[in-house]
């Protein structure tokens, strides 16, 4: 799955939409994040209904400019291949969550936390390559997902 960025920044009726008129989080402006214009690829989907967090809707990871993964309304993009990646499993955090995403991309439930996606271990290791196991895991992601992105469509029928 592809995405093209049309804006970067929110309209007034999305920052509602979304739940994220008071949200720091969520920036009300994203130059210098990402580029309209420029397509990038989704490494996965994520669908927050749950109001208690504070942002709503769909939402997509991607690498921006920054070079980090990150999660962006997908208000803000365009999508240019909407084939859902082979490579993602489905999982919900809560009654009003649910994510798309590489199984790696998953935590584990413990006692102090319940099932998530996108741990904030996962993106620290990458950050600071402490984890080497882990940098060699998302590298492998990539090069999975881009491959995957590079073959042409198939038709149905």
């Amino acid at each position: 799955m592809k995405v093209r960025c049309r804006s970067t920044a929110y309209t007034e009726e999305q920052r509602v939409e979304l739940g994220i008129d008071d949200d720091p989080w969520m920036s009300k402006n994203l130059g210098g994040k990402v580029t309209i214009g420029k397509e990038y690829l989704v490494f996965g989907l994520e669908v927050d209904l749950d109001r208690e967090r504070q942002r709503v809707g769909p939402f997509v990871t991607i690498i921006p400019d920054v070079g980090y993964l990150l999660t962006l309304p997908l208000c803000l993009f365009q999508v240019t291949d909407p084939r859902v990646s082979r490579h993602w499993e489905v999982q919900s955090r809560s009654a009003g969550t649910m994510g798309l995403y590489p199984p790696s991309f998953y935590r584990e439930p413990d006692e102090q936390s319940p099932p998530s996606w996108f741990l904030e271990g996962y993106l620290q290791s990458l950050d600071d390559d402490q984890d080497p196991a882990t940098a060699a895991d998302f590298e492998r992601v990539c090069d999975l997902l881009v491959a995957e992105s590079e073959e042409p469509p198939t038709t149905v029928g």
